[in-house]
């Protein structure tokens, strides 16, 4: 019965830096489709005049995970399928920081409201702040991620340690 318990006690500790691995990983990726996201639209509004809706059912874009379903909440956003309020509640972004969050929420309900010159000129300045934010998800992801992982294993073997 000991044993089970501190085999349960070391998996929820694997369990808790698997977690924050992954929250670093959501982050990291999220940003990178974001900055994908931001050149292709801005090459496709420049240059074939598209709407934004077009850009989001781009059949080869490389957009997965939880960027593809925030951009599916945004295409229902600019189907008029829900109201402002509604996307700016959206709570799917729990890896960015509230801050963040109202940045990345702010960005794409100004979007397809403008005209094209000004859209452009959005984008390619929102672009710099994400590809800062970009890069300090990855500097994170690179430092902390497998970090944790260590750390909290580490912490699941002291205890198994401890109470034996």
């Amino acid at each position: 019965m000991k044993i089970f318990l501190l085999s349960i006690i070391f998996l929820c500790c694997v369990i808790i830096g698997v977690k924050i691995f992954n929250y670093y990983s959501k982050r990291k990726e999220f940003y990178n489709q974001l900055c994908i996201f931001c050149e292709k639209s801005k090459i496709f509004i420049s240059y074939s005049q598209e709407k934004l809706g077009n850009i989001i059912n781009f059949k080869n874009c490389d957009f997965k995970n939880n960027f593809y379903n925030f951009l599916l909440f945004y295409e229902k956003y600019l189907n008029n399928q829900i109201s402002l309020e509604e996307f700016k509640n959206y709570n799917e972004l729990n890896f960015l920081s509230n801050e963040e969050k109202s940045e990345v929420l702010n960005f794409f309900s100004g979007l397809g409201n403008m005209t094209r010159e000004e859209e452009i000129e959005k984008i390619e300045l929102s672009n710099i702040r994400f590809l800062n934010s970009k890069n300090s998800a990855f500097d994170e992801h690179k430092k902390f991620s497998m970090l944790y992982v260590k750390l909290f294993i580490i912490i699941g073997f002291a205890f198994v340690i401890i109470f034996i």
